[in-house]
């Protein structure tokens, strides 16, 4: 049985005396461009879960806010997983594949998880996932480091990608918690190749 969800509007601006966010409340709502598109439903809709309400937001279209629902109410899609974050699948692919690590290959996947891939992909849902926020988050990785003067380089940006996409090529396999891994396929810069010395 498909849950039931609600597509909704709403803003950042605030009240001039109260200070409050206005929210749907806003008179300029039917502006466009003005505010971000928001879904709501209950979480038993998707999955077994006691908390009553799954509430996501920032989506640009009311269409993109509508196949989002579409797919947190696909019971195909989440069943197995539930509404897992990105980040708890990387912790759990973890957990599965340290054992089988050496040792520096362990460290170099930890780095990863917690300097780059959680904080920027953590809050994601992963069945959310896609090939444009993953490459948002590589981008936001160079960025980063460029605002520090220390830039990353294109070998390390690579080894970040590899780790990622090890860890979606599991949650492909593992019963369909994803059909395709978004990490696939990404524009990182080329590593420059070495100039012979004469």
């Amino acid at each position: 049985m498909r849950g039931t969800g609600a597509i909704y509007k709403r803003c950042g601006c605030r009240d001039p005396h109260t200070g409050q966010q206005l929210g749907s409340r806003c008179p300029d709502l039917h502006r466009r461009g003005h505010g971000s598109w928001y879904l709501a439903m209950p979480r038993q809709a998707a999955v077994d879960d006691r908390r009553s309400r799954l509430r996501r937001g920032g989506y640009r279209t009311r269409a993109d806010a509508e196949q989002a629902l579409r797919r947190l109410q696909d019971h195909d899609r989440v069943r197995e997983g539930g509404l897992l974050t990105t980040g708890q699948w990387l912790q759990r692919w973890y957990v599965i594949v340290e054992p089988h690590l050496r040792p520096s290959t362990a460290r170099g996947y930890r780095q990863h998880l917690e300097q780059y891939l959680v904080p920027l992909l953590g809050r994601e849902l992963l069945c959310e996932l896609t090939n444009d926020t993953v490459q948002l988050a590589f981008s936001a990785i160079v960025r980063r480091h460029q605002s520090v003067g220390s830039p990353v380089s294109a070998s390390t940006l690579c080894r970040v990608q590899a780790t990622l996409r090890a860890a979606l090529n599991l949650a492909v396999r593992s019963g369909g918690l994803l059909t395709t891994n978004p990490a696939r396929h990404l524009d990182l810069p080329r590593a420059p190749r070495p100039h012979p010395v004469v």
